[in-house]
């Protein structure tokens, strides 16, 4: 039998293994994105996953994906500032769930 490991360790392994961000920078982006992203993604949009670099955002509407997906270069560059390069590598705006 194995000795056990501190829960600790085990956490961080999957979070390895799966590619998950640290759950301090998950709780710090979500819960400052208004400010850190700014216009015009403040308001708009809702941060949802951030796995192997890639920032998951869900838009407020199909028309406005394609209006921010030309600011993902501005975006990252705010996000590299705040959270540190390769933090984000890449951003997938996505449309809302259909009703």
């Amino acid at each position: 039998m194995k000795d056990p490991k501190p829960i600790g360790e085990l956490l961080r392994t999957l979070m390895e293994r799966y590619r998950l961000a640290d759950p301090d920078t998950w709780s710090r982006l979500s819960a400052n994105w208004d400010r850190v992203a700014g216009q015009p993604w403040s308001g708009r949009t809702t941060p949802l996953s951030l796995k192997a670099g890639e920032l998951v955002v869900e838009a407020e509407s199909a028309a406005a994906v394609s209006m921010l997906r030309y600011g993902i270069v501005s975006l990252m560059e705010k996000l590299a500032a705040e959270y540190g390069e390769g933090v984000v590598s890449s951003v997938r705006v996505i449309p809302p769930p259909r009703r």
